[in-house]
């Protein structure tokens, strides 16, 4: 597969996770394809959304981006969901 090919294919996997996650697990998922550690991206939302919340809202928001995305991706199109994504962080630094 080429890599173009592999980039759409990407993409297009990310869209359809995007599409059923909410805003505060969009922003989270956001933050970890940044590659930053659990506490900056605690302190990071934190900040975003002006208000503290607890630092296990963002391990819950991880795990539901998990699940959403397993149920989401056919598991014939996208074998391994935390590939996809370590391959789009990868694609996003980049840039």
């Amino acid at each position: 597969m080429s890599a173009n090919a592999e980039r759409d294919e990407i993409k297009e996997a990310l869209e359809k996770v995007c599409s059923v996650l909410s805003k505060f697990e969009k922003l989270v998922l956001t933050e970890y394809l940044s590659k930053k550690s659990f506490n900056q991206i605690h302190k990071s939302v934190c900040k975003k959304l002006r208000r503290k919340i607890r630092i296990q809202s963002i391990d819950d928001a991880l795990m539901r981006i998990r699940f959403k995305s397993q149920r989401r991706i056919n598991s014939e199109e996208v074998s391994d969901i935390k590939s996809m994504l370590d391959e789009l962080s990868k694609e996003q630094g980049e840039l």
